[in-house]
Parts: C-alpha cells; sequence; structure tokens
C-alpha cells in the first residue's frame, strides 16, 4: 500500500512521507528530545487495506528499539509512540477516505479477482500472485491519489484564499498533476507486465480499463489547465484593479490636501486647475463604478462593498468640494483679473523707471552727458504723480480683492501692497535725489567752466600782448611806455593765482567725481602750468625791456652830452683870441681835454647805440646809425678845423697823405661792394625765374651759390664798417654821404637774405617731392608690367638712368636733412642698388653693364662713402649691419661738411634720357595724357608704399603695452598715422576719379583693391584713435591717483609715529586726540578712494600686457598692505 502520510511535530515541522512504510531515515531525522510526533490514520472503507499493526509493522524494528509501539484498531484517530527514555513521539497518519472512488476501482478489483481465481502453473503461480497483488496495490494507490486530486482542485478552495495563497495553490496543483502522471506511467508498466502472464482475453479488459484510467487522468488535467487559465486572468485583474485603488487612494488624499490650501487662498491661476481637477474625479469616479463590481464578483468572501462605499463617499465629497471652490474662485475671477493688471502694469512701469534711473543715476562722464542725464533724471522726477497714479490703483484694486479672498492669501497680499507701496516710495526718492546730484554737479561744473573760460581768455590774451610786447620799438617812449604796460601786465597775471588755484582745486573735486579725460589737464594744474609760464615770460620780458630802456637812456644821456659837447667845443674854439704861444698852448691843452671827454663820450654813445640797436625795427636801426653817423661827423668837422688852426700856429700833428689814401680805397670798396650787391639782385631774381621740374636742381644750386655770396657780401659790409669806424677821426667832406649809403648797403643785404631764405624753403619743399617721384619711377621700373613695349635692354638701361636720377636728386635732397635723416635717405638710395641688382638677375647673362655705365654709377654715390661701389660689380660681401654703421658714420662726419654737398655733379647719361623720352613725349597731341598716367601711376605706387609701411605700424600700436611711455608713444602712433591718413584722403580720391577715364581693367582693379585697404586702414584708426587716447589717460592717473594716495598714508603714518614717541607731553596729546579723530573721520573717504583705485586699477590692466597687469597689480597689492599697516599704527595709537 501506498499513501501519503503528514508529518507533523511540535517544532512545526512538516515532512511529506510518501508511503506508509516509515522512512527509519526520516523519522530519525524528525524524532529527537522533547519532539512528539502523530500519525493521524482515519477510517476506511476497503477491507483489503492492511490494520494499522501491519503498518507499523513495516517498520524496522532495529531503529525503534527504544520505542513502544501499542497495536490500536483501524479508525482510531491516533497511534502515539513512546520512547524508552525522556522522549516522548507522537505520531499521525492522514490517509483519505474512499468516498470519492468511481465504479473503475470495483470493475478493476473484480478483473484482479478473476486473474488471481485463474489457474496457474505450478512454477509460475507464486510469481503471477505476486504481480497480481502488486498491481492491485498500485490501483489502489491510484485511486486514492485520484480522490484526493479531485478535491484539491476544486475551485472554491482556490477562490476562497488571498492572493498569495492562490499563488501556492497553483504551484501545488501542478505538482499533483506530475505526480498523477507519474503514477499512471508506473500502472501502466505494471499492467503491461501482468497482460504479458495471464489470459488474452483478461489481458484485452486490462488494456481497456488502463485506457480509460489515461482518459481519466487527461480528462483531470484539462479540467485544472482550464480552471488555472481563468484563476490566473482573474488574478491578473484583482492586482490591477488593487494597484488602480491604491494609487487612487493615495492621488485623492492629496487631491483633498490641495483642495484644503486652494479654500485658503485667492489666485486667478487656480480657477483653471480646479475645472482640471474635477474632471480628473469625475474621470476616475467612472472608473471605480466600471472596475468595482469585477472586484466584488472576484472576492465575494471579503466583502469589499464598505471600501467601495469608503471611497464612493470620499469622492463625491471631492466632487463637491471641488465645485464649491470652482464657483467661489468664479466669483473672485473679476477682481483677480482687475487687480492682476494693474498690478503687472505698474510693476512694468516700476521696472521700466528703475531702468531708467540705474541708466542716469551715474555722475562720470563728461559734461554733456551729465546734461543728457538731468534731461533723463528731470523726465523721472516728474513721473511721480503719474506713478501715484498707478499706485493708487493698484492699491484699490488689491483691498478689493483682499475683502474675498482667504486669511492667507489676504496676509500675503497686504505684505505685497505694502512692499509696492514702499519700493515706489524709494523709487521716487531716488529720482529726486539723482536729480538734485546731477543738478548741483552741473551747476559747480557750469560755474568752473565760466571761470575757466574767463582765465584762458585771459591767458590767450596776455599771451597775445606778450608777442606785441615783443615788438622792437624805436624811440625811448615807446619803450619807456611798453615796459610800464608790461608791469601793469605782470600784476595782472600774479593777481590771476587766487582764482586760477581756486579753479585747480574745483577741476581736481570733478574730475574725482565724474573721472572726465576733459577734466584732467586742469586737476593736474595745466592751466596753473600756463600761468607761471605765462608769468615767466613776461618777467623775462620786464627784465629785458628794463635792459633795453636802460641802454637806451644811457645812450641819449651820451647823445645829449655830446652835443653839449661838441657846442662847448664849438664856443670855445669860436672865442679863442689871438694870444702868445704860452696862452694859446694853455688853451690848447683845456680843449684837448674837452676833446678827450668828447671822445669818450662818443665811443660810449657809438657802444650803447650799438648795444640798443639790437632792439630795434630795421628803420629804427638805419635812423640810430645815421644819428651816430651825424654826430660822429659834427664831432670830427669841429676838430678837423681845430687841427687845421693848430696846424697853422705850429700846434697840431702835421698832414699825412695816408688818410687821403684810405679814404680813397674806402670810396673803390664801397663801389665795389655796390656793384657786388646790384649783380646778386640780378642772380636772385633769375633764380626765382626758375620754376620748372628740370630747372629746380639748377636754381638750388645757384640758390647756395646765393647764399656763399652773400655771406661774403656781409663781410665785405663789417669790414666797410670798420673802416669807416676808423675814417671818422679823420678829416673827410663826404663822410656823411659815405655813412649813408654803407647804411643802404646794409639795408639791401638784409630784404636779399630774407629773398633767398623764402626761395630756399620753396626749393626744400620741391626737391623733396621731386626725390619722392624719382623714387616712385624708379620702383616702377622694376615691375614687369610697366613697359611692354620696351625691350630688355631698353628698360634695363631706362632703370639705370632712374637710378642716376635717384642718386643725383637725393644728394641735393640730403644736403638740407639732419644727420639722421640724410642716413635715411641714404640707406633708402643703397636699398635701390639691391633692388636693381636684384632685378638685373632676370636678363641674360649676356647683358653686361658697360664700363661707361659703371663708372656713371660709380660717381653718382661715390661721394656717400658709404656705399660699396664693389657691389654694382656683383660682389655683396658687405652685411647690412655694417652697412648702416657705415652710413651713421659718414653721416655723421660729413654731414656738418659743405664739401660733402658740394661737387656732386652727376650726368644723367642715355638711360634716363631714354626713359624719359618715351614714345611720343614733346611732342603730338598726347602729351598731357601721357603726363597725367604717368602722375596717377606715381600717386597709386606712392599709395602702395605708404600703406604696406602703415598697416604693419597700426598692427604694432595697437599691441598692449607695459607702461605709460609705451602707450603714449602707441597713441602719438595712432596720430601720426590719423594725419597721414587725412593728409592722403584727397590723393586717393582724386585716383578713382581719374582711374575710370583710364580704360585700363588691371589698373582699376588696382586701385579698388588700394581703396579698401584705405578704408579699412581708415576705420581702424578711427577706431584706435579714442582707444589708445583712452588707455593711456587711464595709465596716467592712474599712476598720479596711487602716488597721490601713497604719499598720504606716508605722511600720515609719520604723524602717528611720532605720537608714539616717549616725548609727548599732555598738552600735545590732546592735539594729537583731536587729529585722531579727525583721521578717523577721512577713514571711509579714503576706503572708498582704494576701493576706486583698484577699479581704475582693472581697467588699466585690461589694456596693458602681462609685465603691465602684474606690476599694476603689485602695486595694488602693496599699497593694500601700507593701508592696513597704517590702520594697525593708527589703533595703536588709540589704545
Amino acid at each position: 500500500m501506498a499513501a501519503p502520510v503528514e508529518v507533523k511535530s511540535t517544532k512545526d515541522e512538516c515532512r511529506l512521507v510518501e508511503s506508509l512504510d516509515l522512512d527509519v531515515t526520516r523519522v530519525e531525522d524528525i524524532i529527537c528530545e522533547d519532539v512528539t510526533i502523530e500519525v493521524k490514520i482515519p477510517e476506511t472503507q476497503d477491507a483489503q487495506l492492511q490494520p494499522i499493526d501491519d503498518i507499523m509493522h513495516n517498520v524496522e524494528i532495529e531503529t525503534l528499539t527504544n520505542l513502544e509501539c501499542p497495536s490500536k484498531a483501524v479508525g482510531e484517530e491516533c497511534l502515539v509512540l513512546e520512547a524508552r527514555g525522556c522522549t516522548t513521539v507522537e505520531a499521525k497518519v492522514q490517509v483519505p477516505a474512499w468516498r470519492n472512488v468511481t465504479s473503475l476501482h470495483t470493475e478493476f478489483t473484480i478483473l484482479l479477482n478473476k486473474m488471481a481465481a485463474s489457474p496457474w502453473s505450478t512454477e509460475t503461480s507464486e510469481a503471477n500472485s505476486n504481480l497480481v497483488q502488486e498491481f492491485s496495490d498500485l490501483v489502489r494507490g491510484f485511486h486514492l491519489w485520484l480522490a484526493m486530486a479531485r478535491d484539491e482542485m476544486a475551485d472554491g478552495g482556490l477562490a476562497a484564499g488571498d492572493v498569495h495563497e492562490v499563488d501556492k495553490q497553483l504551484v501545488r496543483r501542478q505538482t499533483i498533476l506530475q505526480d498523477g502522471a507519474a503514477r499512471l506511467d508506473a500502472l501502466s508498466a505494471a499492467g503491461g507486465r501482468l497482460q504479458a502472464v495471464t489470459d488474452p482475453g483478461l489481458a484485452s479488459q486490462l488494456s481497456q480499463l488502463l485506457e480509460r484510467e489515461g482518459d481519466e487522468l487527461q480528462e483531470l488535467g484539462r479540467n485544472c489547465q482550464a480552471s488555472l487559465k481563468a484563476t490566473v486572468v482573474r488574478l491578473e485583474q484583482v492586482k490591477r484593479f488593487g494597484d488602480r485603488v491604491v494609487a487612487f487612494e493615495t492621488w485623492l488624499a492629496q487631491a483633498e490636501k490641495q483642495l484644503l490650501e486652494w479654500q485658503q487662498s485667492a489666485d486667478l491661476g487656480r480657477l483653471e486647475e480646479a475645472g482640471n481637477l474635477r474632471l480628473a474625479i469625475e474621470e476616475l469616479c467612472h472608473d471605480v463604478d466600471t472596475h468595482w463590481p469585477d472586484l466584488e464578483k472576484m472576492s465575494p468572501e471579503n466583502a469589499p462593498q464598505s471600501a467601495s462605499c469608503q471611497l464612493r463617499v470620499r469622492t463625491n465629497k471631492l466632487r463637491q468640494s471641488t465645485h464649491q471652490s470652482r464657483t467661489r474662485l468664479s466669483e473672485l475671477c473679476p477682481l483677480a483679473k482687475n487687480f492682476t493688471k494693474t498690478h503687472r502694469d505698474f510693476c512694468t512701469f516700476l521696472e521700466k523707471h528703475r531702468r531708467s534711473l540705474s541708466e542716469v543715476d551715474i555722475i562720470v562722464g563728461s559734461q554733456n552727458e551729465l546734461e543728457e542725464r538731468l534731461k533723463c533724471s528731470t523726465m523721472l522726477v516728474n513721473q511721480r504723480a503719474e506713478g501715484d497714479v498707478f499706485l493708487k490703483t493698484t492699491l484699490e484694486a488689491g483691498m478689493a480683492t483682499l475683502e474675498a479672498c482667504g486669511e492667507r492669501s489676504r496676509q500675503e497680499l497686504q505684505t505685497e501692497l505694502h512692499c509696492l507701496k514702499n519700493v515706489w516710495d524709494e523709487a521716487a526718492t531716488a529720482a529726486l535725489h539723482c536729480h538734485s546730484r546731477l543738478e548741483w554737479l552741473l551747476l559747480h561744473w557750469q560755474s568752473y567752466s565760466e571761470r575757466r573760460d574767463q582765465i584762458f581768455t585771459f591767458l590767450t590774451t596776455q599771451r597775445e600782448q606778450l608777442t606785441s610786447l615783443a615788438e622792437p620799438q624805436t624811440n625811448l617812449q615807446a619803450k619807456l611806455e611798453q615796459l610800464e604796460r608790461c608791469q601793469s601786465l605782470l600784476l595782472g597775471i600774479r593777481s590771476a593765482s587766487k582764482p586760477l588755484a581756486w579753479l585747480i582745486e574745483k577741476a581736481r573735486e570733478l574730475h574725482d567725481a565724474t573721472e572726465d579725460a576733459s577734466l584732467q589737464e586742469d586737476a593736474d594744474g595745466k592751466l596753473g602750468e600756463a600761468l607761471h609760464l605765462t608769468e615767466g615770460q613776461y618777467e623775462e620780458r620786464l627784465e629785458e625791456l628794463k635792459m633795453v630802456v636802460d641802454v637806451h637812456q644811457r645812450y641819449e644821456e651820451a647823445a645829449k652830452r655830446m652835443v653839449t659837447l661838441t657846442e662847448e667845443a664849438h664856443l670855445g674854439l669860436s672865442a679863442q683870441p689871438k694870444v702868445e704861444k704860452l696862452q694859446l698852448e694853455e688853451l690848447s691843452e683845456e680843449l684837448q681835454k674837452v676833446k678827450a671827454d668828447g671822445d669818450k663820450t662818443l665811443e660810449d654813445a657809438s657802444k650803447l647805440a650799438e648795444r640798443t640797436s639790437s632792439h630795434m625795427p630795421p628803420e629804427g636801426q638805419w635812423e640810430l646809425e645815421a644819428e651816430v653817423l651825424g654826430l660822429q661827423q659834427a664831432w670830427l668837422a669841429l676838430w678837423g678845423s681845430q687841427n687845421k688852426a693848430s696846424r697853422g700856429a705850429g700846434l697840431g700833428e702835421p698832414e699825412v697823405d695816408e688818410t687821403t689814401a684810405s679814404w680813397e680805397r674806402f670810396l673803390d670798396s664801397l663801389k665795389q661792394t655796390a656793384t657786388e650787391k646790384d649783380a646778386i639782385i640780378e642772380r636772385v631774381s633769375a633764380c626765382e625765374q626758375l620754376h620748372g621740374d628740370a630747372d629746380v636742381l639748377q636754381a638750388w644750386k645757384m640758390s647756395k651759390e646765393l647764399e656763399s655770396s652773400l655771406k661774403s657780401l656781409k663781410m665785405e659790409l663789417n669790414g666797410l664798417k670798420v673802416q669807416l669806424q676808423n675814417l671818422r677821426k679823420c678829416d673827410g667832406p663826404e663822410i656823411g654821404k659815405a655813412s649813408q649809403s654803407l647804411i643802404i648797403l646794409v639795408a639791401d643785404h638784409l630784404r636779399l637774405e630774407r629773398r633767398v631764405t623764402l626761395l630756399r624753403k620753396e626749393q626744400e619743399t620741391r626737391l623733396m617731392a621731386l626725390y619722392q617721384d624719382s623714387l616712385r619711377s624708379f620702383r616702377l621700373c622694376l615691375t614687369d608690367d610697366r613697359h611692354p613695349h620696351m625691350s630688355d635692354g631698353e628698360m634695363l638701361a631706362a632703370a639705370k638712368g632712374q637710378l642716376v636720377q635717384v642718386c643725383e636728386r637725393g644728394k641735393s635732397y640730403c644736403s638740407m636733412l639732419t644727420p639722421e635723416a640724410a642716413s635715411r635717405v641714404i640707406a633708402e638710395i643703397s636699398a635701390c642698388h639691391d633692388d636693381l641688382e636684384n632685378w638685373q638677375q632676370k636678363f641674360p647673362r649676356g647683358w653686361a653693364r658697360s664700363e661707361e655705365e659703371v663708372m656713371l654709377v660709380r660717381d653718382a654715390v661715390s661721394a656717400y662713402g658709404v656705399i660699396d661701389v664693389d657691389r654694382l660689380e656683383g660682389h655683396t660681401e658687405e652685411n647690412p649691419e655694417q652697412m648702416k654703421e657705415n652710413i651713421a658714420e659718414s653721416i655723421s662726419t660729413s654731414s656738418n661738411n659743405e664739401e660733402f654737398y658740394s661737387d656732386w655733379s652727376i650726368s644723367s647719361g642715355a638711360g634716363s634720357t631714354a626713359w624719359q623720352q618715351g614714345p611720343g613725349h614733346g611732342e603730338g597731341p598726347d602729351v598731357q595724357w601721357n603726363k597725367r598716367v604717368e602722375r596717377d601711376q606715381r600717386t597709386l605706387k606712392m599709395l602702395e608704399i605708404w600703406l604696406d609701411r602703415a598697416e604693419p605700424a597700426l598692427a604694432e600700436s595697437l599691441c598692449k603695452q607695459s607702461d605709460l611711455s609705451g602707450k603714449a608713444l602707441a597713441q602719438q602712433n595712432i596720430q601720426v598715422l590719423w594725419a597721414e591718413v587725412v593728409e592722403r584722403g584727397p590723393a586717393m580720391a582724386r585716383l578713382l576719379d581719374g582711374v575710370q577715364e583710364h580704360n585700363d581693367p588691371v589698373c582699376t582693379q588696382h586701385v579698388h583693391t588700394l581703396a579698401r585697404r584705405y578704408q579699412t586702414l581708415h576705420h581702424s584708426l578711427e577706431d584706435a584713435l579714442p582707444l589708445t587716447q583712452r588707455a593711456a589717460q587711464d595709465h596716467r592717473l592712474f599712476e598720479r591717483s596711487i602716488n597721490a594716495f601713497q604719499q598720504w598714508l606716508v605722511n600720515s603714518r609719520q604723524r602717528l609715529q611720532s605720537l608714539l614717541s616717549p616725548s609727548q607731553s599732555a598738552r600735545t596729546f590732546g592735539a594729537w586726540e583731536h587729529e585722531l579723530e579727525t583721521l578717523h573721520a577721512l577713514r571711509g573717504e579714503k576706503e572708498r578712494q582704494l576701493l576706486g583705485l583698484w577699479t581704475k586699477g582693472q581697467v588699466v590692466e585690461d589694456s596693458s600686457d602681462a609685465e603691465g597687469a602684474a606690476r599694476v597689480r603689485r602695486w595694488l597689492q602693496d599699497l593694500q598692505a601700507d593701508w592696513d599697516a597704517h590702520w594697525e599704527v593708527f589703533a595703536l595709537c588709540q589704545r
């Protein structure tokens, strides 16, 4: 017999024994100390089953020797197994009843009885009986299992459990089906063995019964599968709906909480949200009504109607609350809309007002910018009434909304309205303060500007009057008036120092407040320096005028004394009686004393006249010289007659023939000098007539010769003056006329010098233009497409001729330059030689230069002394650096020598003639057109060369500099480039206008390319000019400010350290206490200045390179350290 046995112990352990024969190992595993095992054996209806004693007899006695196994009848509830020791074992074997066994078991029993009653052979009788008994046991066990399986697979038991119990039962059913399949296989195998030894008829019946057993098992499996599928579907629905219920309960709780919050608030946006909530609740209620019956059908025993009712009640309550909130919000909607609109409009107005105020509330800038900000601030102040209206409307709408909203929203809205009112009051007050600051600042600035204009006009007037004071005067009265005027003007300048000090202080205050660059010079005391400079110039002019007046007064006194002496001598000589020799000798000695006094006075008057004539105009000089000559003539004429009388009396010196000869030589020299002067006048006139480009070199040479001739004429005039001074001591009838002629010669010489000077300046300008023109023409000769109509030989000859012309004009141009400028010109000419040599390499080797050409170029450059002539022969051993050193050395030693430029005469040569006389030159109607084309080409090449130089210079100037000198130099370079751009603008415009008439596409494209480069350079300079100026000004202001702040720290710290000395008295400490209070009051202002220095330092760092930025940061860090140390000393002094 085989049946499942359930064994339970007191330790809640559970084992399933597969047979009624108790497995020894499993029993040993279960039985232990203090454990009771119960085996329940229910009643059985089959008399063939073994009694309980037989069941227990199958247990091996060896393993249970310590147990007592009393025999009990079938039908008793339990069999107690007691241990011999302290252990008690109670076992129960549960055997299911046969109430569900079908008639199939009876048929099997009848068939087995037939088989047992059939005759067997003696040999197989016992074996067959065992087969029948084995098969009978298997049939009985299978039918018991089948009855138990049907009970297990009933639907009522499956649906009654919860979800987890259903899962367990599903697993149990699958295990039972697998066990039934195994039992059926064993039964079929035993039936096969039994069919082999039994009667065929009985074997056929047995086979049919086994097929029916298989059908029963298949039907049981099909019913089980259908039940399993339905159960799984219902289980999934239960799980899904259960999750939905849980999620719904969670969401419902959140919705109830949120609705409670909304009921206590008032917000326009909540109206739409409440409507969405109501739709969501309606949808969820529909889902509950739809799916809740399914839940009730799936689990009828758990009675979920109460939970459904609770959810329905909560859903309906939430629906009603949502409807009430929606209705309440609908009533609040117009008020909330009105308040929201007015609040939004007021916030927009307030934000615009704040933004405008932030743009206006800036005092940094120029006067025009401040005036514009003042206008804007006036508009902001005038907006106060408009803002009050906006605020009043917003507050009224807010109060109306306040009465209809909840408690919490009422508090929030009250706070918001209060904040709006405070914010508007602050904004309006800030606008009023900003307007007041700007108005006060502009009033001060206007006062400062008026006072500055007055002082500037005063200084300009004083400078103009100083120019008038510098004009030379002729008579003494005019000089005295000039002196008196200079003294009064000097007093006026000195009286302007006090208002100028106020102006400088006001400029510093305004500059510290506005940081305007236009106030920088005034804040730095430039007007004061100009005033002091003007004052110094007036003082120097006053001293000079005093000296001039003193010399003129002394000359006037000497002249008056000379006239008096002349009259006394004349009276004395005219009243002289004819007396004896002794009396005559005495009288003559007295007259000799008068003569000596007069000679000395005349000599002093001549010297004073010479000194005062240097401070007179030419006309006054001539009058003064004529006056002095008149005095000399009168004095000499007076004593000439006396000499005759003396000689007649035997007292004077004997007459000498040398005086007459000297006078005759003087007259001859005077006539010769006048002739030379006339010749020079004719030469100057002829030189002024030379205006053409071909005559400029000749005019330059003539002007140099005229300068030499004028120098020689001046030396001759100076010699004639000396001769005249010597001849005035002698008697001469025509001395006055000769003196007048000499004065006229001197005046003509001065006029000639002026004419030659102007002529030289004009020729310098023309020479510079001709040299640049020749240089550009030479560069154009080296271009490949310049002369397509010329052969290689003609092009090479033309280039050599142009180089000779460059050398010739460069020589004349260098003669009027400084050594440094001349060295640059020489370097350009040397570069031209190099370019010609490089350009010549493209011609065949057969084009060797002739000896005449080599000598021509050698003569052209030999005057420089720095260009290696062998380089023209093909030798290039000298490097460029050595060449530059030689150029500088030659210029420094030879530029001041007249001979350096005197003997440089170069013939133009055949090449030059061939180049200048191109096709149609000098003949035909196309001469002017050819000249115009050549001029435009020269202008084009000039602009291209200039752009090639200006663009790298601009890039270099735009690089960040490390110090102030570098930034100032960059600013200066940018200004120079800007001036050059402006200067070359008309030339660029003329070139663009003329290129349209040439009808040359290549030239037109070239001109347009240059025009684009010029326009790009113009815009770049236009942008870079204020940037570089601002960078230099910021750096200069920063250095000045940081030095002033550092000086204040040093002075203040020194005074604080002196306070710590032990020699301070009580009275001194009282004074120091007052000073410490003053210093403490200044701390806030100085902190703002220090913060301003850090801000300015950041600006300077941004405009400097890495080295300059590091230097600025180091300055600021050192200044911060000094600041902290200063206040540490201050704290020590306070203690």
